[in-house]
């Protein structure tokens, strides 16, 4: 156990990046770790992970299985080395409260290890299948396989036989159509206000993007929790991030009881615009220097930001 414990030792290259960690960002933990745990009950996080933790189990119990018996029947270092990362990450998924989205982001890194125990533990198996023709092990290990893996893929058939369009495929639309049109119609100057801060503020070439959901702001992350909402999107400040902020583009006034519409409706303008093969309509802050304004009518006929 001892040389288990050796292993998470963090090495000097890891104590190096905590402390430009602390060095830049001030602090050890990371905004996200702010956000989902800083003010949220334990109790409260646990239990709202449960039913998370739960379908996860549901869909990959057989795996796990097999992964646990091949740590069992033949135990070794590099063996539990693989099972406690494992089960670290899962433990995690359930410490801060599950997630909003369905599929176990938090624990797909360490599936691969939970994969290779599974093997390990149809070796064993094979252990004892004295006697048997090759041909026959193999066909155990398949049909064993076949069973183990069924369970986990079943629910997304539809998807992997591209029968059906994958899980965040339209919002992953919505932002692209966004991202492309605040390319061509904002300055390098402007500021984009998102609730998924990843696309839309990459994309639009825009100065900086302020992050409505507070997953890379301070000031949001150490807000005070409201509702029974999914972690990650329970802390908001809309009256520090737009009226304080006044970003150049906001993707929406209000989230939950936290709205500043009345404000957005005196200072910023709704205009329809002509995207890639429909209309949107965008949240643009009132005569901003940082609009291309003329470009509303035609988004095609202004160079986009490189």
């Amino acid at each position: 156990f001892g040389d288990i414990l050796l292993d998470f030792v963090p090495s000097p290259l890891r104590l190096g990046s905590y402390l430009f960690r602390y060095l830049y960002y001030g602090s050890l933990t990371p905004n996200t770790y702010t956000l989902k745990v800083i003010g949220v009950d334990a109790l409260h996080r646990i239990v709202a992970g449960v039913p998370y933790s739960v379908t996860f189990l549901q869909e990959t119990w057989l795996i796990l299985l097999a992964a646990g018996m091949g740590v069992i029947l033949r135990p070794s270092r590099p063996k539990t080395l693989l099972a406690t990362l494992v089960l670290l990450m899962f433990g995690y998924g359930l410490y801060v409260g599950g997630d909003w989205l369905s599929r176990w982001r938090f624990v797909s890194p360490v599936m691969p290890f939970a994969l290779i125990l599974m093997v390990c533990g149809l070796i064993e198996i094979l252990r004892y299948l004295v006697g048997f023709h090759w041909l026959g092990k193999l066909a155990v290990v398949v049909t064993l396989m076949a069973i183990f893996l069924t369970p986990t893929a079943l629910p997304y058939i539809e998807e992997i036989t591209f029968n059906v369009r994958a899980e965040g495929w339209a919002t992953n639309v919505f932002s692209i159509e966004h991202a492309v049109i605040l390319n061509r119609i904002l300055t390098s100057d402007a500021a984009v206000a998102v609730h998924a801060a990843g696309t839309v503020p990459y994309y639009s070439r825009a100065s900086y993007g302020v992050d409505l959901l507070g997953k890379m702001d301070v000031h949001i992350a150490n807000a005070t929790p409201y509702g029974n909402w999914l972690p990650g999107h329970n802390k908001s400040d809309f009256a520090y991030a737009v009226t304080q902020r006044q970003p150049t583009y906001l993707m929406m006034c209000n989230w939950g009881q936290d709205s500043v519409c009345d404000y957005v409706d005196s200072h910023y303008v709704f205009p329809q615009i002509f995207g890639l093969h429909r209309s949107i309509n965008l949240y643009l802050l009132k005569d901003s220097p940082d609009v291309r304004w003329e470009c509303l009518a035609d988004i095609f006929a202004c160079e986009p930001l490189q």
